[in-house]
């Protein structure tokens, strides 16, 4: 027997429908949310713009490279700073098949700072504003103007600006310095740096490969034109310092080499050689003599050398696990100091944990220049450091 149930349900004396919506819990919730956004905006608007204006002797940002202007008694000189100042962070963006991860940022800038290290005062600072993360720049000081020069990166073509080093006035853009010379005018696509003498390897969008010579303000139509000017100017002898293998490829002695100017400064010594007289003869038509016969620098790289000394960095041990240090020798092989790892940068170490510690992966963040009688010692992006070149004595740092 089938069974029907009827379930009634009371009723009010009012058989209007109700009308449901949304509670007053609901709006509670948004109005929360819209304030935590608010909230986060203030913050990152107060960071910012309101911060720098509050505190005008700090250095923001990422540091992406900084040069030393010397003074006029060439000690008291002062540091262009160049930082990045954008609000980065990692975006994933998953299609199928496919997962990419890449930094992104928003308010894309760098800080540029003249800076007394001395005196621990920003003296002057100017902000560049990006599209995009801004590129990396390089900075160098000539001739009391300071160079502000960028590779291709990102979606950026090489950028070349020039300021006077005392004003920070822009003396030179990447309009003007490609209209003053003609083989540029297609413009550059591409840049390059090298050191020795400091010179950029230009491509331009009409295929030309360019060698700019900085110094003389030069531009070469190829590796031929260029050597053919370089032997042609060099001439008489040179000497150099460089660094040999002994007993492996890590143990590094100290030579004195000595030939004709165009042979050594348009070559790069090759460090097996360099204790085989015969060889070094054969190569370069020079001599190389020990200079540090009873020392050796494991893992020595040169960062400096002048007619007065050279400036080698160095580490205690051989592994994964090891200090570095700055050794300073004179022209007459005399060590004239040691700079200790404790006043260095912790993150020089050689450690176990970051196999990118090693020198290889680092050289090109190490440098060092002399300006009178102060060192200038620069690791990205730790910081700089500038000591006594008489004594080694530290006279500031910079960490950023």
């Amino acid at each position: 027997m089938d069974q029907n149930y009827i379930s009634e349900m009371p009723t009010s004396g009012d058989s209007s429908e109700k009308i449901y919506g949304r509670s007053g819990k609901g709006r509670g919730c948004l109005t929360i949310i819209g304030f935590i956004a608010l909230l986060l905006i203030v913050v990152i608007a107060g960071y910012f713009f309101i911060y720098p204006s509050l505190t005008p002797n700090k250095i923001r940002g990422d540091l992406l490279d900084m040069a030393y202007v010397p003074g006029k008694d060439n000690s008291n000189g002062k540091l262009w700073i160049v930082t990045d100042g954008s609000f980065t962070y990692i975006q994933k963006t998953s299609t199928p098949g496919k997962v990419s991860v890449g930094r992104k940022g928003l308010f894309c800038k760098t800080y540029t700072y003249m800076y007394d290290p001395i005196e621990k005062k920003v003296l002057k600072q100017f902000k560049t504003s990006y599209d995009d993360l801004p590129p990396k720049p390089k900075l160098f000081y000539k001739d009391g103007n300071v160079w502000m020069v960028s590779t291709q990166q990102f979606s950026y073509e090489p950028m070349i600006t020039i300021y006077n080093a005392e004003t920070a006035e822009e003396i030179m853009d990447t309009k003007a310095f490609v209209k003053k010379h003609e083989q540029l005018s297609s413009g550059m696509s591409e840049l390059y740096i090298e050191e020795n003498p400091k010179r950029f390897r230009i491509s331009t969008h009409d295929g030309q490969k360019l060698i700019y010579l900085v110094d003389k303000d030069i531009i070469f139509s190829d590796d031929q034109d260029y050597r053919k000017y370089m032997e042609s100017t060099a001439k008489g002898d040179v000497t150099i310092f460089a660094l040999g293998e002994d007993k492996g490829g890590a143990r590094k002695k100290l030579y004195k080499v000595t030939g004709l100017a165009d042979k050594l400064l348009a070559s790069s010594i090759t460090e097996s050689i360099l204790n085989n007289p015969e060889s070094v003869k054969f190569f370069y038509n020079a001599t190389s003599v020990p200079l540090t016969t009873n020392k050796a620098y494991l893992e020595g790289l040169i960062l400096y050398q002048d007619a007065d000394a050279v400036i080698i960095i160095h580490q205690s041990q051989i592994g994964k696990n090891a200090d570095r240090m700055l050794t300073c020798v004179s022209a007459d092989g005399r060590e004239m100091w040691t700079i200790p790892p404790e006043q260095l940068f912790p993150e020089l170490a050689v450690t176990e944990k970051d196999a990118f510690s090693v020198i290889f992966f680092i050289k090109d963040k190490l440098s060092a220049q002399r300006s009178g009688d102060v060192v200038i010692f620069k690791f990205e992006p730790a910081g700089s450091i500038c000591f006594d070149f008489k004594t080694g004595k530290k006279l500031w740092t910079i960490s950023l």
